[in-house]
């Protein structure tokens, strides 16, 4: 009787197994076709992320648009080699342009159409950041693919051109429309994509904890131990891309304002584009030397420079781009043991009780003079911060919810 009852257990543990691998087939066998408008070898985005959370279950073939070196374009320019996970494929167009315009966008759109044709019998689900590309969304619904639309800015506003920001909103609205599931990043896109899709997710931008392995063991206290400078120095950092959106201005007249009452604090702000050239004039024009620039530092070694901030920044401008952003950098300031002072948007006003919220450069300035004199108030916030990253916003966390939405659309 025992070997009996022996055997029954192995067989249902055989079972149990058996089910689960048969599950996992399920899923497994079932590719995706992901567009992003990042090439893969660039700043490492929330489409990167996604592709190697979803590579583990599916194979992944990730369509690139073409490389293009426009002043304004950094973000299509090859910057570094980013790993490729061991089941995704990249679709490269072979193409690259030095300028944006009607000759690249008809290139983009064929060489998509291309892509998609060729491994139309490669994949179920069509995941899409793009919204130029309103082709592939119509062909992803006549080839009755899954469509899953990734609403993570406020597309149209992102072109200073008149007639592609109304081509875009018309898209937008069509991609809403037509997509089996949207996700969404800002609780403002959020309220747009429910007013036209009855499946709609809220997913802030997230860190994968594994990034901040190698750091858990180096306190803030210990990382300002080993800074080569003087101990008293307080330093305001900021990390990320210094487009138009960043209020480089605020930075500046907040440095200047500080730099003869208060020669302790400095500003380190590592990151590149256009608000990098007008630091540098300010800099020189109005002889402002409690500011020093990195220019553009690989995500590794940023992430342990952050550790030696005292306190980080998010100056966001006040405008239709910034209200729906979910930034990186803040989960980012948080896992590396950081007070966070940021300008006020729709979408962080949310953190009020872990965030520093300001609404300009006085308020700025008042705001990190106050948390220099006050390190309990600094650890606590920075302690906030870090507890709602561990719990909430991160890939790990997200990897079983993207399973979830997936598994509900297919």
């Amino acid at each position: 009787m025992p070997t009996m009852s022996k055997s029954k257990k192995i067989m249902r543990n055989d079972s149990r197994r058996n089910n689960k691998e048969e599950n996992n087939r399920g899923i497994s066998h079932r590719g995706i076709l992901m567009y992003s408008s990042l090439i893969w070898d660039n700043i490492w985005s929330h489409s990167h992320e996604l592709t190697s959370i979803l590579s583990k279950n599916f194979h992944i073939y990730y369509l690139e648009v073409p490389k293009n070196s426009a002043k304004g374009h950094e973000h299509l320019i090859s910057k570094n080699r980013n790993p490729l996970p061991k089941n995704v494929t990249l679709l490269t167009p072979k193409k690259s342009f030095s300028s944006f315009g009607p000759a690249y966008m008809l290139y983009t759109q064929k060489e998509s159409i291309r892509f998609f044709l060729k491994h139309v019998n490669d994949f179920d689900i069509f995941i899409t950041y793009n919204t130029y590309d309103i082709a592939l969304l119509n062909l992803a619904k006549a080839f009755k693919k899954k469509i899953l639309f990734m609403y993570v800015d406020e597309y149209e506003e992102l072109t200073p051109n008149k007639f592609f920001r109304s081509y875009i909103a018309r898209n937008v609205r069509t991609f809403l429309k037509k997509a089996d599931a949207v996700v969404c990043t800002a609780r403002i896109l959020e309220k747009k994509a429910r007013a036209l899709n009855k499946n709609v997710y809220y997913l802030p931008n997230a860190v994968r904890l594994a990034d901040f392995k190698s750091l858990k063991h180096v306190t803030r206290k210990e990382a300002k131990q080993k800074k080569s400078h003087s101990g008293n120095e307080f330093i305001v950092g900021y990390v990320g891309a210094l487009g138009n959106w960043i209020d480089v201005d605020m930075i500046a007249d907040t440095a200047k304002s500080l730099q003869n009452t208060h020669p302790n604090i400095t500003f380190q702000i590592i990151g590149s584009g256009p608000g990098e050239k007008i630091l540098q004039d300010r800099m020189s024009r109005e002889h402002i030397n409690n500011i020093r620039l990195f220019g553009f530092v690989y995500r590794t070694d940023a992430l342990k420079m952050m550790t030696r901030f005292d306190v980080a920044i998010i100056p966001f401008k006040i405008n239709t781009i910034t209200q729906s952003v979910s930034p990186l950098k803040l989960f980012d300031y948080w896992m590396t043991g950081n007070a966070v002072i940021t300008t006020k948007t729709a979408e962080l006003k949310q953190f009020s009780g872990e965030l520093a919220l300001v609404g300009n450069t006085k308020e700025m300035k008042e705001s990190i003079i106050s948390l220099s004199k006050n390190n309990d108030k600094l650890d606590a916030l920075a302690a906030k911060g870090k507890k709602i990253v561990l719990e909430r916003y991160n890939w790990e966390r997200y990897e079983s919810i993207y399973l979830d939405i997936i598994r509900k659309v297919l």
